[in-house]
């Protein structure tokens, strides 16, 4: 389980010592601004800085241990000269995620069962878009399908917590008391007999891995990690690859996605708001936004 996006597998390789040292001087300096849209103390790097490279990712005190603020992230493309906001659903947007991203890795594992249960309409948003990036477009049969369908929510749950190293029946059979919420007609029995044993999953990685050993199938031979986020592409639009990819393997990041492609009209054009309009049922988008509205302070 990954505590920050630069730890994730897109961003795992990224040197940011760099970009860390020119952040904590600015900061020293008092160069970095706030904003009233982060309910977590959120800063920003202001237009004018031009001896430091751009960055997309939120950057925490994990990677710099010694910064004050709790999260940073570069908002010389979300703002004029004059310190407003160029669009303000993109720094929102922008915002929203630093909020997330401070609140999961400084709060107790608690607050990630709390994110965890917003509500189903997330996990199945999450598990339609996945499987729709791997069965759709490798042309699995509805069998193999379904069988995707339940491990990528056995992901998704193990997101918020992985299983541990030593995991007892006890914890695979919360596991999968959990997930079988998500998955309608599969009771935990028959979802443990047709997958046989449940792996601790971190990573998109353990997930093709393991998609590729219980199906056993010459479909799903040259299924990857890169055929996957290729497959998902562009589906936040055309400036958010990198977030999507992190989105596999991070909650926050998938989450804020989520909140706004349901609040922002701008948002509801792209993939992952045309998975969103397939999954609504009776307002559960609504209710989503009125429970992340409670869990992060209303925005």
């Amino acid at each position: 389980m990954f505590e920050t996006p630069y730890q994730t597998t897109p961003c795992s390789r990224f040197s940011l010592d760099k970009t860390a040292a020119a952040i904590r001087a600015l900061e020293i300096n008092e160069e970095l601004v706030g904003t009233d849209f982060s309910t977590q103390g959120v800063m920003l790097i202001p237009p004018g800085v031009v001896d430091l490279m751009p960055f997309q990712q939120v950057i925490t005190r994990i990677q710099i241990p010694t910064m004050q603020a709790p999260a940073v992230i570069d908002g010389r493309s979300l703002m004029r000269a004059d310190g407003r906001f160029v669009k303000d659903d993109a720094a929102k947007h922008a915002i929203l995620v630093a909020d997330l991203v401070v609140m999961w890795y400084t709060q107790e594992a608690s607050f990630k069962r709390d994110m965890l249960n917003v509500g189903d309409f997330p996990a199945k948003v999450f598990i339609s878009w996945l499987n729709g990036a791997i069965s759709q477009r490798i042309g699995l049969d509805l069998g193999q399908s379904t069988l995707v369908r339940a491990m990528i929510a056995i992901y998704y749950v193990q997101l918020f917590g992985p299983l541990p190293d030593n995991a007892t029946e006890n914890d695979v059979d919360r596991l999968m008391v959990r997930a079988s919420r998500l998955l309608p007609a599969m009771d935990p029995t028959t979802l443990r007999g047709a997958l046989g044993e449940i792996p601790q999953l971190n990573t998109l990685k353990d997930l093709v891995t393991w998609i590729v050993k219980v199906l056993d199938s010459p479909r799903t031979h040259d299924l990857t990690v890169a055929y996957v986020y290729t497959a998902l592409g562009a589906s936040f639009g055309p400036l958010h690859r990198e977030a999507v990819a992190i989105a596999v393997e991070y909650p926050p990041m998938f989450l804020a996605m989520l909140y706004s492609t349901c609040k922002e009209r701008s948002y509801t054009r792209t993939g992952l708001g045309r998975v969103i309009e397939a999954v609504i049922r009776q307002g559960s988008d609504k209710e989503y936004v009125k429970n992340m509205n409670h869990l992060i302070g209303q925005r």
